[in-house]
This record gives structure tokens, C-alpha cells and sequence, in this order.
């Protein structure tokens, strides 16, 4: 794939997109059995492949994108954020989920896609970096971070 342009995924399919951007989870999952959520991020979290740090991704995109979110929360020690790949994973296929990022107990996950009018998201923020600066994307999970913490605050003032 190093032929083709990694700026504008035109000669791409979706998949090899993905790929090229994250990097698959390895792990036994055989393709076919249905996982619900919460089991499908369990399986996730456990088979992250070998190379894959979660405060300091491998692939480019990905550090990059991790490196930014975690500079617009301000944070003091990037250990506290998490990013894990999920392609190829009963949460990529039943749940429309790549990616996700967690953070002091708050999840944001990503469908990272360069087919507009894909159809339906499911993942909380879909991601086109075909069509979306690195820092439109870091913006909107970054955002959505702060919305659940600023939330989560009300919810304790009220208590």
C-alpha cells in the first residue's frame, strides 16, 4: 500500500483504509460469533496487538490523533488516556466501532471511515480522514470527553 497516497485514500477501499490508519486486533475470534457490546469491548481490551501501546500508538495517524486529544484535555499524564484498535473485532463488525478512547471511566468510540453517506454511525464520532483535518477529529472526541465530565460533575452536585 505505500504506493498510494496516504493523504487522500483514493485508491483505497474502506477496509484498506482502516487498516492503513489503525491496525487490525489480533485474536482468536473465528468472524461469525456474536458478541454484545460490553463483551466485544472486553475481547478488544484483551487482544491489542503486540506493538500497540495504549498511550503511544504505533501507527502514525493514530499516535498523531491520540497525541492531540490528549493535549486539548490539558492532560498532565497521557497514561490516563487510552486508545485501542478494534478492526477486524466482533465490536468493528456488530457494533460499527474501530477505535475507541477511554478516560477517567469515559468511553468515546470512533468509526473511522472514508465513505461518506456511509449510512448509519454507531460509534459515537465518526472519523473521516479523507475529508476531516486530524484536529476536526481531535476536537470532536476531546469534546465529547469534556461534555461526559462536565455531566458526570452535575450529576454529583445534584447528589
Amino acid at each position: 500500500m505505500s504506493e498510494k497516497n496516504p493523504n487522500s485514500y483514493e485508491d483505497y477501499t474502506g477496509r484498506q483504509a482502516e487498516e492503513e490508519l489503525l491496525e487490525k486486533c489480533p485474536g482468536p475470534w473465528d468472524g461469525e460469533t456474536y458478541l454484545n457490546f460490553e463483551d466485544s469491548i472486553d475481547y478488544v481490551k484483551n487482544n491489542q496487538p503486540a506493538n500497540w501501546l495504549l498511550s503511544d500508538p504505533a501507527p502514525r495517524f493514530v499516535a498523531d490523533l491520540f497525541a492531540t486529544v490528549a493535549d486539548k484535555l490539558h492532560l498532565e499524564d497521557w497514561n490516563d488516556l487510552k486508545l485501542y484498535t478494534a478492526l477486524g473485532t466482533p465490536l468493528d463488525y456488530f457494533h460499527g466501532t474501530d477505535a475507541f478512547f477511554e478516560y477517567d471511566g469515559i468511553r468515546i468510540t470512533l468509526d473511522v471511515s472514508i465513505n461518506r453517506g456511509k449510512g448509519t454511525c454507531k460509534a459515537d464520532f465518526e472519523a473521516n480522514p479523507r475529508t476531516m483535518e486530524l484536529e476536526v477529529i481531535a476536537d470532536g472526541v476531546a469534546n465529547r470527553i469534556r461534555r461526559q465530565i462536565k455531566s458526570r460533575a452535575k450529576v454529583t452536585q445534584m447528589s
